[in-house]
This record gives C-alpha cells, sequence and structure tokens, in this order.
C-alpha cells in the first residue's frame, strides 16, 4: 500500500514512539481508508481521530469525492462525528472446500487488459494501478470465465495460516460470479476459502450459505461523501484495506 501512494499513509508518533498507522487507497475521484491501528497503551488519547482528518484532508485536497471504509462496530461514534454515513454490511464468509468438478480458465497475461476494462465498465472506478500490480503478483491464481469477451474473473490470494482469500471477483451477474467460485474451490480442496461480498449481493450471500459458508459479526460499509453504488457486479471485495 505504501507503494501504491506513499504519500497517503500515515503514522503517529508520541513521545518518539509509533503510535498508529492510517493507510488509504485512492482510485481517481474514490478512495478506501483503512486500517486504522492505534497502540493500545496510545488508545483514548484521539490519535485515531487525528489520523482520520489527516487522511481526509489528504484525499480531498486530491479531489477525491467519496470515501469509504469498513467500520467496526466500535468505532461506529468516530467515524459517524467524522461524518460518515451508514451504508450497508460488509461480511466475511469463510468454507473448507471440498474441492469440486465445475472447469473454469486460468488467467493469461494477455488477458490482463481485459480484467483492467472488465473492471471499469462493471463498477465505474478506474482500480487499473491495483489490479496491473495484482495480474503479476498473482498471475498464477486468477482465474477467469470467457465467451466470446471476458465475463469474469476473480483473484485469489494466499493469506497467513494457509486460507485462500477470493477477493476481487466481479461478474456480469450472480450465476456467473458462482460458477467462477465454484471452479476456484475446485483448484482449492481442503483449503479455506475466504470471501467478502457485500449485502446488496443478496443472491450470491444465500448461495454462500447454501454451500456452508458461515461468517462472523460483519464490518459495517460507510461512505464519506458521494454516494457510489458500484457494488453491483462486486461479489467478493478486494480486501478489508482496498475496498
Amino acid at each position: 500500500m505504501i507503494e501504491f501512494d506513499p504519500e497517503g499513509n500515515f503514522l503517529a508518533i508520541a513521545d518518539t514512539r509509533l503510535a498508529g498507522v492510517l493507510f488509504t487507497s485512492r482510485y481517481d475521484d474514490y478512495a478506501f481508508m483503512g486500517p486504522v491501528i492505534v497502540k493500545e497503551e496510545f488508545r483514548g488519547d484521539g490519535i485515531g481521530e487525528k489520523l482520520m482528518i489527516q487522511g481526509m484532508d489528504y484525499l480531498k485536497g486530491l479531489g477525491v469525492k467519496s470515501i469509504e471504509l469498513d467500520a467496526v462496530f466500535l468505532a461506529l461514534n468516530l467515524y459517524r462525528r467524522l461524518g460518515f454515513k451508514d451504508k450497508h454490511f460488509s461480511y466475511r464468509f469463510k468454507k473448507e472446500s471440498t474441492g469440486g468438478t465445475e472447469k473454469i480458465q486460468r488467467f493469461n497475461i494477455s488477458q490482463k487488459d481485459d480484467i483492467i476494462k472488465l473492471d471499469r465498465k462493471l463498477t465505474g472506478l478506474n482500480r487499473s494501478k491495483h489490479l496491473r500490480r495484482f495480474c503479476i503478483e498473482f498471475s498464477h491464481s486468477i482465474y477467469t470465465i470467457t465467451e466470446e469477451n471476458l465475463l469474469a474473473y476473480g483473484m485469489v490470494r494466499e493469506r497467513n495460516g494457509g486460507s485462500y482469500a477470493v477477493g476481487p471477483l466481479v461478474a456480469e451477474n450472480s450465476s456467473l460470479a458462482e460458477r467462477l467460485l465454484l471452479g476456484i474451490m475446485a483448484e482449492y480442496p481442503q483449503k479455506q476459502i475466504l470471501i467478502g461480498p457485500l449485502e446488496p449481493q443478496r443472491e450470491f450471500i444465500a448461495f454462500l450459505r447454501g454451500l456452508g459458508f458461515l461468517h462472523n459479526i460483519p464490518a459495517l460499509r460507510m461512505y464519506y461523501g458521494e454516494k457510489r453504488n458500484y457494488h453491483k457486479h462486486v461479489y467478493g471485495i478486494i480486501a478489508a484495506e482496498k475496498g
């Protein structure tokens, strides 16, 4: 995240010690904030709020019109006080894959521009900088559905502990997203699969629950400024810190 935007990440220093951090990810005039992390011994001193204000001022100074974040419920009062409004739940589902037979296509580097084009078309966001990096870094674990044109893509990234996060997962419709996820699960048998759908994707969430996926307490997606409903074709977010 520091490499993507060196000036968009902030440190709080107290008595020469690192007290807290805040990261931001910017996609032209839309941005995502998080995580905000304050060391336990410095909590209660307003450091988190100061970091948030610094980050918001930075983003607004660059012409960002919409800022979003995934809030834990303990921090809701802070975010609401700063002007953030409730949008919808942001879920984190998980399940150990039992495999399967659904066949999907593996990513070919020649599809990189097609992925960027499809993502821009379906989300309305310019996430090309991040996606180009991901297409190189995770080229061995990106999966697609293509007929005459690219219709869906999903990226799989290994996490600590041997689990595998699917995201972003972007598709023309829910049935394609379901097919793509089943194909990914077939590629990762006996592995814990993580995916973060947003509350408006009710059909896809019902599909996950039908497969036996479970979730803990969700985060609350909040927004500041313009409300962007870009999620219609997003079935798995990139990550809690990148939207």
